[in-house]
Order: C-alpha cells, then structure tokens, then sequence
C-alpha cells in the first residue's frame, strides 16, 4: 500500500478532517469534536509545522529571522498562503532600498524570480542587512513603554 495514493481534504467549513485511503476507503474526522486543550495542541502543532517548513534549506540567521518575521505578519493578517500582491513583503522593501526603486517595481521584479533564486537573493549581505535596518526601523519607539 503506497502513501501516495493517499489524500486529505481538509474543510474549512465544516471544519474536518477527510482522509481518503489508496482502498478508497474515507475516514473522517472532526475537529470540534476534540477537546479543547487537544484543539489547542493541535493549533501550536501547526502553527510550529507551517512556521519550521518556511525554513526549509535556509542556514542563514538572518534570513531565518526574515522569513519567519514575514510569514507570522501574513499569518496573522489572515491570509494562510501568501499572495504579495503589490508590496512584495521584505524582500521587495530591501531590494527598492538597495536599488532606488519603486516599491512597486521590486515586488514586479519578485513575481518574475522563481523561489531558488529569492531564496539566493534573500542571502546576499545587503539584502539580509537592508532587511534589518527596515526591521530596526518598524521597531523604533516599541521600547518608549517599557515599565522600568
């Protein structure tokens, strides 16, 4: 029996669970059935899963912090699978400030690139140091409400 011929569907709607066996066989299983502190679990658990597979084949620190910075801001606007649109995320903010050009531009240039090639890209030293600075930048005056 070969793992390939086996699919998952999973509804949003009715929020399960749907495992389709290579036999043909389904096997359903509903997530509001769980208890609450095994729902709970099972968010960290792919919360911890979709965040470590963003950083597949990266080795770089800098481009760790970038890549997981990027994905929660996607994940916690509410979009699970990113769409760039015009901003092009980071990458494209580092790539108009290296250049001079428009953000617009750069997240233009982005679309164009396949995923090696960002990937690449986001390891440069200028790419991962402009990436800090805009990162430093977002932070600026965060710390004016400390308690001590």
């Amino acid at each position: 029996m070969s793992n390939r011929r086996l699919r998952k569907v999973a509804d949003l709607q009715k929020m399960k669970l749907t495992f389709i066996l290579p036999n043909g066989k389904e096997m359903e299983f509903p997530a509001n059935a769980l208890p609450e502190k095994i729902k709970e679990q099972a968010m960290l658990h792919g919360l911890a899963q979709k965040l470590g597979d963003k950083l597949n084949k990266t080795t770089s620190v800098g481009e760790m912090e970038a890549l997981l910075t990027e994905l929660w801001e996607q994940l916690i606007s509410g979009q699970w699978n990113a769409s760039r649109g015009p901003s092009g995320g980071l990458l494209a903010k580092a790539i108009a400030r290296i250049k001079g050009i428009e953000l617009a531009d750069a997240a233009k240039v982005l679309s164009e690139m396949d995923d090696e090639t960002k990937k690449a890209l986001r390891k440069h030293p200028a790419i991962e140091k402009a990436i800090l600075e805009i990162k430093m930048e977002e932070l600026e005056g965060e710390d004016s409400d400390l308690p001590i």
